[in-house]
Parts: structure tokens; C-alpha cells; sequence
């Protein structure tokens, strides 16, 4: 069984999403000059940043006092 909050879905922008994905974490993408452009470049990183997070320290990898500053190559959004 699939959990919405542990999917994301990366389409390309042309494309409808399918009606069995809808409900999920969603962004589009475009190629311009073979580099890969997300519509909703800061709300999906905000949110899978989260997710990641989230879910090492479910997993006991971090903890709170632990928790690592997270970067992403090309991300502007901090």
C-alpha cells in the first residue's frame, strides 16, 4: 500500500498527472538547455526536505540535537 506523504511525484509539465496518483506530492519539470527545471522548485523541496528529515528521525539516524543543516545543490531557496 502506498502512503501519499511517502511519495513524490516528478512529471513533466505537458503531461496530466494520472488519476490513480492524484492526491500526491506533486511537480513538474521542463528541459531547457538540457537542465532539468522544477515549476514548484521550493515547495517540493521544502517538502521532501521535510519528508527526509522526518523520516531519519523516526529511524533514529538523527535526532533532534543532531539534525544536519541540509543544502541542495542549486537550491535557492534557503
Amino acid at each position: 500500500k502506498l502512503e501519499s506523504a511517502g511519495l513524490f511525484v516528478l512529471k513533466p509539465a505537458e503531461q496530466k498527472i494520472p488519476s490513480d496518483l492524484a492526491g500526491f506530492l506533486a511537480t513538474e519539470y521542463t528541459i531547457v538547455e538540457r537542465k532539468l527545471r522544477l515549476v514548484d522548485k521550493a515547495g517540493f523541496t521544502a517538502a521532501l526536505r521535510t519528508k527526509l528529515i522526518t523520516f531519519a528521525e523516526q529511524r533514529g539516524m538523527i535526532g533532534p540535537k543532531k539534525r544536519p543543516s541540509v543544502e541542495i545543490e542549486g537550491d535557492d531557496t534557503k
